[in-house]
C-alpha cells in the first residue's frame, strides 16, 4: 500500500513541473494569441451563453417557491394492528357498533327501521355483570349462534360505555402488543371467538397474566364444542404438546365461576320478557320451529328464496347459488370469480328455460343471489378482488342444509363439471380437500387425481390416500409402488398398508418381514396382523393367551393389539370394549382406534385428546377431518405438528 502511494505521488509530482515548465517558456501561447484558435472559440461561444443566462434568471423570479418535501414518518403507534383503533387512541366501547364487535344483523321488517333487534334480558346477567366488575377474565360459552356475543357486548355498554375498547386482530398481535409500553389500566379486551386468538405464538396462560396485571379486562366467548375439545385436552397429561399446551392452559386457567354458560332455548323467564317485545321479528322467533337465532339470522327465509320462484331471474339466480353450493360440496371453500360462476349456471337451469332468449346474464343472477334477504344473510357473499372484480362464496347455513339434504340440491350429487372445475381451482393444500370431498362421494377415480395433486405439491398423506385409492380401483401395481415411496421414508403405517396389500396378492412372506418392520418400530396394528399371521400356526392360541394375559393385567398396549385382531375376526363387541377400556386408562392408539370406530363429535374429540398427547396419527386424522369442513388453516396446524407440512398455495 505504501508503495503505490509513493509512485502516485511521483507521477503528480512531475506533471505539476512539467506544465509549469511549459508556462513558463511560453510554449502555448499561440492558443491564446488575438488570432489563435482558442480565443476565436471562446467568443464564439459567448453570446449564447449570456443569452441562456439571462433566460434562467428570469425564470427564477417568475418560479414559486419550492415547498420542502416532508420526510417519511415511520409509523410506529402500538396501536397499529388494533381493529377500530383512530385518532391514535383506542375507541370506547359505546362508539363501536354491535356488527362491528361480531354481532350478526337480525332480520328486518317494515315497521322497524332499526337493524338491531331489542336485547331480552337473560336470566344470567347479573352474574355476568358482578364478573365483569370483579375484572380479570370472563368467558361466555354456548352453542353457535345463540347470543353470546350479543349479551357481553350489552353489558359492557350497560357497564362500561366509556371505556376504551382493545380488538386484537389475532394471537400474534396481542403477544406483540404486551411488550409496548402503553397503559391498559381499564382497557376492555375483546376475545370474540376465542379460540382464534390461542394459536401458535398467540395468546398463552403468561400473556393473559401481563393483559390482567396491567389493569385490563379480557371478555371472551367460545363455542361449546370448541370448549369441549380444549378441556378433554386439559385431563390429558402424556407427550409434548408444545404450543397447543399452552393454549389448553390458558383455557384451564379460568375458574368455573368465570365462566357464563350461554343456553340455546330461552328459559321460561326469558320468554316472558321475549313475549313483552313489540318488535314482530321477536314474536316471529318465539313462534318459529327453527332455533330462535336461526330465524333472526333469516336462514329459513334465504333457504325459499333459493328454492321457490318462477321466473326468467330466480332460475338464473338458483343456478348459480347451486353451482356455488356445489362447488363447495366438493371440497373448494375459497372464494370463487364470477366468471367460474358464470362457466358453470347453465349446468343447473332447468332444460326448459336453458335456450330461452329471455333468460337473463349470469352478472345479474350474481346480483340477485348476493341480496341481503330481509335485511340479514344473503345465499351468497360477495367480496372485491383489485385483479379479479367480484368473488364469492356460498352461504355456510345453505351448504349445511344441502349436505343435510334439504333445498334444490338436497339427495343430488354434485356434477362433474363442478369437480372438473374445483380439480383445476384447487392448488396442494386445497387439492387434499377436494379428494376427501371426492373420497366421501365414493368417486375414487376424482380422489386418486386430487390426492396426487396435492402430493405432487407437497403432501405425503395426499399420496398415502392416492395410493389407497389407487388400490381400490384395483390398480394395485401404482398404490404398491407408492406405498412402497411412502414406507421407505420410515411411515410403519405406510407398511402396513403395503403389506395388506401383497398379502391379498398371494405374497405372504414379503408381507410379514414388513409386518415385522412395523411392528419393531411400535406399529400395534402390525404386531396384531403378525399375531393373526401365527394363528394360522401351532402358537397362535399361545400369542392369544400371552396378549389376553397382558390385556387383564392393565397392559393398555396388550389391549389394543387384542382389539385390532379381535376386529379383524370382526368381533367388534369386544374390539370396543378394550379400545375404551385402553383409551380410559390414556392410550392414544386406542383412542384414535375408538376414534375411527365412533360417531363425529365423539369421534373429533378423542381425536384431539390424543393429539394433544403428541399422537401423529391422530394429528393426521383430526386434520383430514378439519379439512372436509373447510377449517384449513388449522388442519394445517395439525398436519405440520404430525410432521407433514402442508402448502396452502
Amino acid at each position: 500500500m505504501k508503495m503505490r502511494r509513493w509512485v502516485w505521488w511521483t507521477v503528480a509530482g512531475a506533471g505539476v513541473l512539467a506544465f509549469g515548465l511549459i508556462l513558463r517558456w511560453g510554449w502555448l501561447d499561440w492558443l491564446v494569441r488575438d488570432d489563435g484558435p482558442v480565443r476565436n472559440v471562446l467568443e464564439g461561444l459567448s453570446w449564447p451563453a449570456g443569452i441562456l443566462a439571462l433566460l434562467l434568471a428570469l425564470a427564477a423570479l417568475v418560479r414559486p417557491p419550492s415547498v420542502e418535501k416532508p420526510a417519511t414518518v415511520e409509523l410506529t403507534d402500538p396501536l397499529i394492528g388494533a381493529e377500530y383503533a383512530f385518532d391514535g387512541r383506542l375507541p370506547t366501547i359505546g362508539e363501536v357498533s354491535l356488527r362491528d364487535l361480531g354481532v350478526s344483523d337480525a332480520i328486518s321488517v317494515p315497521t322497524r327501521s332499526a337493524p338491531d333487534v331489542p336485547y331480552i334480558a337473560r336470566d344470567f346477567d347479573p352474574v355476568l355483570e358482578q364478573a365483569l366488575r370483579d375484572g380479570g377474565t370472563v368467558l361466555l360459552h354456548g352453542p353457535a349462534s345463540v347470543g353470546k356475543t350479543r349479551s357481553a357486548a350489552e353489558a359492557l355498554r350497560r357497564l362500561y360505555p366509556n371505556r376504551p375498547l382493545l380488538v386484537p386482530v389475532d394471537g400474534r398481535w396481542l403477544q406483540r402488543a404486551v411488550t409496548w409500553d402503553f397503559d391498559l389500566a381499564g382497557v376492555l379486551v375483546w376475545l370474540d371467538d376465542l379460540e382464534r386468538f390461542l394459536t401458535p405464538q398467540g395468546l398463552d396462560p403468561a400473556i393473559l397474566h401481563v393483559v390482567q396485571r396491567k389493569g385490563a379486562t379480557v371478555v371472551a366467548t367460545i363455542r361449546d364444542r370448541e370448549l369441549a375439545c380444549y378441556e378433554n385436552a386439559a385431563a390429558t397429561r402424556r407427550g409434548d404438546i408444545g404450543v397447543d399446551r399452552l393454549a389448553v392452559n390458558v383455557v384451564a386457567a379460568i375458574p368455573p365461576d368465570r365462566r357464563i354458560a350461554v343456553g340455546r332455548l330461552l328459559t321460561t323467564s326469558e320468554a316472558s320478557r321475549a313475549r313483552k317485545s313489540d318488535d314482530p321479528r321477536i314474536a316471529g322467533a318465539l313462534r318459529a320451529e327453527v332455533g330462535f337465532a336461526e330465524y333472526l339470522a333469516a336462514g329459513p327465509a334465504m333457504l325459499r328464496r333459493w328454492s321457490v320462484g318462477d321466473d326468467p331471474l330466480f332460475y338464473v339466480g338458483q343456478a348459480v347459488i347451486n353451482a356455488a353450493v356445489d362447488i363447495r360440496r366438493a371440497g373448494y371453500h375459497e372464494y370463487v370469480s364470477e366468471s367460474v360462476l358464470s362457466a358453470l349456471y347453465r349446468q343447473y337451469v332447468p332444460p326448459g328455460w336453458r335456450e330461452r332468449h329471455d333468460l337473463p346474464p349470469a352478472r345479474l343472477g350474481l346480483t340477485w343471489a348476493s341480496q341481503r334477504v330481509l335485511g340479514a344473510s344473503s345465499c351468497l357473499r360477495q367480496r372485491h378482488d383489485a385483479r379479479h372484480g367480484g368473488l364469492y362464496l356460498a352461504s355456510d347455513y345453505l351448504v349445511d342444509r344441502a349436505v343435510a339434504g334439504e333445498g334444490p340440491l338436497g339427495g343430488v350429487a354434485v356434477c362433474s363439471a363442478v369437480w372438473d372445475t374445483v380439480l383445476a381451482l384447487a392448488d396442494g393444500f386445497e387439492s387434499l380437500a377436494v379428494g376427501l370431498a371426492a373420497q366421501d362421494a365414493g368417486l375414487l377415480d376424482i380422489a386418486a387425481n386430487a390426492y396426487f395433486r396435492a402430493g405432487v405439491a407437497c403432501s405425503p398423506i395426499a399420496m398415502y390416500d392416492h395410493a389407497h385409492a389407487m388400490a381400490t380401483l384395483g390398480n394395485f401395481a401404482q398404490a404398491e409402488r407408492f406405498f412402497r415411496s411412502l414406507s421407505v421414508t420410515g411411515d410403519t403405517n405406510a407398511m402396513v398398508r403395503l403389506a395388506n396389500l401383497l398379502n391379498a396378492q398371494g405374497r405372504g412372506d414379503e408381507a410379514q418381514v414388513l409386518y415385522e418392520l412395523a411392528s419393531r418400530a411400535g406399529n400395534l396394528r402390525a404386531e396384531a396382523r403378525i399375531a393373526l399371521l401365527y394363528a394360522k400356526d401351532d402358537g397362535g392360541k399361545e400369542r392369544d393367551v400371552f396378549y389376553r394375559q397382558a390385556a387383564d393385567a392393565g397392559n393398555t398396549d396388550a389391549m389394543v393389539v387384542l382389539a385390532h385382531m379381535l376386529a379383524e375376526r370382526e368381533d367388534h363387541e369386544e374390539a370396543d370394549r378394550l379400545y375404551r377400556r385402553a383409551a380410559a386408562r390414556g392410550n392414544t392408539d386406542a383412542m384414535v382406534a375408538e376414534a375411527r370406530r365412533s360417531e363425529d363429535e365423539d369421534a373429533e374429540s378423542l381425536y384431539r385428546r390424543a393429539a394433544e398427547a403428541g399422537n401423529t396419527d391422530a394429528m393426521t386424522e383430526l386434520a383430514l377431518r378439519l379439512i372436509r369442513r373447510g377449517r384449513t388453516t388449522e388442519a394445517q396446524e395439525f398436519f405440520e405438528r404430525a410432521g407433514h407440512p402442508h402448502s396452502s398455495g
